[in-house]
C-alpha cells in the first residue's frame, strides 16, 4: 500500500521538465517542432469519432503523461496533471495534406493541455472496406517516433476492445509518469572541458552565424525570391513495394551495411547529383543529422511501450560523398561508410554530448531564443541551417504489421520546421513489409517541383541498386 501511495503522489505532483524537454517547450514557443503523423486506416466498419474517443480515453487512463499539461512555476516548467479530462478528437472535412499542414502549424495550449490531439477525416467505402485517415499531433517534448508508433498500436487495440458506445473508463494506471531520457541514461553532468566547448560553440555562432549548405548556396531559398510565400511544412510520400523492400534488406546484408546506411547514402547522393547538375563529378562534403533511439542505452533499458517521452536526440555527421557514387559498386561502399560513420558517432557518446549541451544551456540560462538569434535574424533572406538533411528510420515495425480489425495501410509524418532546420527531413518506417518514406520539405525553402525531383532521384538510385543485383 505504501508503494501505491508513493506512486500516486508522483502521478499527482508531476515533475520538472528536463533540459532536453524544456528545449522543446522553448521551440514550441517559437511555433517550431510540432510532430504530426498521418495514418491511413482500413476496416470492415467505419471509424467513428466516438470509437476513437473511447479508445483514446482508455489510453489516457493507462499513461500518466497523456494527462499532463506544462506550467511555469518560479521560472521553471513542470509537467502537471490537467484539471479535467479532455480528449481532443474531432472529425474534419478536406484533403489530408491540407489538414496535416494546419495541424503542424497549430500550437498547443501547453498551460491547460492536453499535449496531443487526433483528427479524423471523412472516409470512403470501397469494396465493403472503410478507409479512414487519422492525423495524430503531439508536443514533441514527450514523444519520438517510437513513442508514437506504440501510441497508435495501443489506440487501435483499445478501439477493438471498447467498441463505439459512449462509456466511462475506470482509471487503470499501467505506466506512471515517464522519466526523462537524461534520467533514464543516468547522464553525467558536463565536464569542465565540455562546458568550455559548449561556450565556444555559442560564441562562434554569435560571432560568425551559421554557414550555408551546398543546396541553398546554389539554388537559394524560395523566400529570398518571394518574401510573401507561405511558410508551410509539407511532405512527399515515397513507398517501396513489399518485394522491393525485401530485396533492399537482403542486399544491405550482402554488402555489409544496414538499411539505414543505404537510405542515408541514397538521400546524400541524390542531393549531391542535383547540386552538381545531374552527376556527382567530384567529392562533396556535406553535414547531415540523424536521430538516435537511446532506449537501449538506458539503465535499465526502457521498453518503447512502457513510456511516453522523447528518447531520440539527433546528432550531426560529416559525410564525404564520393564522385560517381551512384555507380553500383561505389553506392554500396558509400552505404557501408554511412553505417560505419553512424555507429562511430553513437559509440563515441555523441548523443549523450548533445543532451549535456542542453543541460549546460539550462544551467547557464542560455535560452534557445538566444542560441538561434543569429540564425533567425537571417530567416527573411531564406536562411537555413548548414545541415543538408535529417534522417530518422524506425526500422521494421513488426508489431504494427499483424492482422487486426483496424489495419494501418500506410503512415507518413513530419515535424514543423518551416522557420529553421535542415533543408530536407526524412522519416522512414517499414510496415507490412513495405518501406514508407516521408520526404519533408518547406514551401519557403524549396518548391514542390524541386522536392519531387529529389524524391524521384532517391527512388531511382535505390531501384537501380536493387534491380542491378537481381537481374
Amino acid at each position: 500500500m505504501a508503494n501505491r501511495q508513493d506512486h500516486e503522489q508522483v502521478v499527482v505532483s508531476g515533475r520538472e521538465l528536463s533540459p532536453w524537454e524544456d528545449a522543446f517547450a522553448q521551440y514550441h514557443d517559437m511555433n517550431l517542432l510540432n510532430s504530426s503523423y498521418v495514418f491511413f486506416l482500413q476496416a470492415d466498419e467505419p471509424v467513428t469519432e466516438q470509437l476513437v474517443v473511447n479508445g483514446a480515453r482508455m489510453l489516457r487512463a493507462s499513461y500518466a503523461m497523456l494527462r499532463m499539461r506544462i506550467v511555469d512555476e518560479d521560472g521553471k516548467r513542470y509537467f502537471r496533471p490537467m484539471d479535467e479530462e479532455v480528449i481532443d478528437v474531432k472529425t474534419l472535412s478536406g484533403d489530408w495534406e491540407t489538414v496535416h499542414v494546419g495541424e503542424l502549424s497549430r500550437k498547443f495550449d501547453l498551460m491547460n493541455g492536453p499535449l496531443w490531439r487526433i483528427r479524423l477525416l471523412e472516409g470512403d467505402v470501397d469494396d465493403r472496406k472503410f478507409s479512414t485517415t487519422m492525423i495524430c499531433t503531439f508536443f514533441q517534448g514527450f514523444v519520438d517516433g517510437n513513442t508514437v508508433m506504440r501510441f497508435i498500436d495501443s489506440l487501435l487495440t483499445n478501439m477493438e476492445t471498447v467498441g463505439e458506445q459512449a462509456c466511462s473508463v475506470v482509471k487503470q494506471e499501467k505506466f506512471p509518469l515517464s522519466d526523462s531520457v537524461e534520467t533514464a541514461v543516468q547522464l553525467a553532468p558536463p565536464t569542465t572541458e565540455e562546458r568550455h566547448f559548449f561556450q565556444q560553440v555559442a560564441l562562434d555562432i554569435e560571432r560568425f552565424g551559421y554557414t550555408q549548405n551546398p543546396y541553398i548556396a546554389k539554388f537559394g531559398a524560395v523566400m529570398s525570391r518571394n518574401p510573401d510565400v507561405r511558410k508551410d511544412t509539407r511532405l512527399i510520400p515515397i513507398e517501396l513495394r513489399v518485394e522491393q523492400t525485401a530485396k533492399l534488406i537482403s542486399l544491405c546484408r550482402k554488402n555489409g551495411t544496414s538499411v539505414n546506411g543505404a537510405l542515408t547514402a541514397a538521400a546524400a547522393l541524390a542531393l549531391c547529383k542535383i547540386v552538381q547538375g545531374g552527376q556527382v563529378t567530384e567529392d562533396l562534403e556535406i553535414l547531415v543529422s540523424f536521430a538516435v533511439n537511446m532506449r537501449g542505452h538506458c539503465k535499465p533499458a526502457v521498453k518503447p511501450d512502457h513510456s511516453f517521452a522523447n528518447f531520440a536526440p539527433d546528432i550531426e555527421m560529416l559525410l564525404n560523398v564520393p564522385a560517381q557514387g551512384d555507380e553500383l559498386e561505389e553506392f554500396w561502399k558509400f552505404a557501408a561508410q554511412c553505417r560505419e560513420e553512424t555507429l562511430k558517432k553513437i559509440e563515441a557518446g555523441e548523443p549523450q554530448l548533445v543532451l549535456k549541451h542542453f543541460r549546460h544551456m539550462k544551467d547557464t540560462n542560455y535560452s534557445m531564443k538566444r542560441f538561434l538569434k543569429p540564425y533567425m535574424e537571417n530567416v527573411a533572406d531564406g536562411y537555413r541551417e548548414d545541415t543538408l538533411f535529417f534522417m530518422s528510420n524506425l526500422g521494421n515495425l513488426d508489431f504494427l504489421s499483424r492482422e487486426r480489425k483496424f489495419q494501418i495501410v500506410s503512415r507518413h509524418c513530419a515535424c514543423e520546421n518551416a522557420l529553421m532546420g535542415p533543408t530536407f527531413c526524412h522519416y522512414v518506417a517499414t510496415i507490412h513489409g513495405r518501406l514508407l518514406w516521408s520526404l519533408v520539405y518547406y514551401t519557403n525553402v524549396t518548391t514542390k517541383a524541386q522536392a519531387q525531383e529529389y524524391a524521384n532521384e532517391i527512388v531511382a538510385i535505390l531501384i537501380r541498386a536493387i534491380d542491378a543485383d537481381f537481374q
